[in-house]
């Protein structure tokens, strides 16, 4: 039998003798995520387990750039920050940043506190590096990485703390080391995060165990639908989609 998180709350209701007012109902809700929660803690369940790939970025460097230190901010020429700047760090010669804001296809914020504190008035040429991938926010545990390229060639899990230790800013390589952070630009967000910054886009393979995600459907509504064969199209019939 398949029981729903409705049915478990009209259950619970029914044996707490609770009237159906929203603090009840919202305590019965609370109750049924926490044991959720706690079900998942016990026990190591292999549908919470499974496996993902991740293609990594390789730098790019098209076009040249200058620098205002008065706002900390380069802007492109002949050329457009990819999509994934946000996560990168921007090279010239030895010196580095990393990346705080996308603010336009051509201009980028760094963080505070870089090596850059002089203008760069001349077109120079430049790389940004990504080290940083976001992991869907129900992730909670990796345990390896692996090149598809070399199984053999497995990247380390180190913590964040010795992580940030090894200095997180040699280019060019292969990475060999991982961790994973809090992503400061979402709520719940955790990022992968490479050492050194992959210089080719790698394809990686993990291993991960997930917790379940929280309840967030309490009812359901009937109703009838038509649909036609090769069409993603679903119509409702004297019904309104939410």
């Amino acid at each position: 039998m398949i029981r729903t998180a409705a049915d478990y709350q009209r259950a619970l209701m029914r044996w707490l003798g609770s009237n159906d007012n929203p603090q009840a109902v919202e305590d019965c809700r609370e109750a049924i995520n926490d044991a959720l929660k706690e079900v998942w803690g016990e026990y190591d369940w292999p549908w919470y387990q499974g496996q993902q790939t991740i293609i990594v970025n390789a730098p790019y460097d098209t076009g040249t750039i200058t620098y205002d230190a008065s706002t900390r901010r380069f802007t492109l020429t002949g050329g457009t920050w990819p999509e994934w700047a946000e996560y990168g760090a921007i090279q010239i010669s030895s010196k580095y940043a990393l990346v705080d804001r996308l603010i336009s296809s051509t201009v980028i914020e760094i963080e505070e506190g870089s090596q850059f504190t002089a203008d760069i008035s001349t077109a120079t040429a430049f790389k940004i590096w990504r080290s940083q991938y976001p992991l869907p926010n129900n992730i909670r545990k990796i345990t390896y990485l692996t090149n598809d390229l070399n199984t053999n060639h497995v990247v380390k899990y180190v913590t964040p703390l010795e992580f940030a230790d090894r200095r997180p800013g040699v280019y060019g390589l292969v990475p060999v080391m991982f961790t994973v952070q809090k992503d400061r630009r979402l709520l719940n967000g955790l990022n992968l995060v490479l050492w050194p910054y992959p210089s080719t886009a790698y394809t990686y393979r993990f291993s991960y165990v997930r917790h379940p995600e929280e309840v967030a459907v309490w009812s359901v509504t009937d109703g009838k639908v038509t649909t036609a064969a090769d069409d993603e199209t679903i119509t409702g019939t004297g019904t309104a989609f939410l």
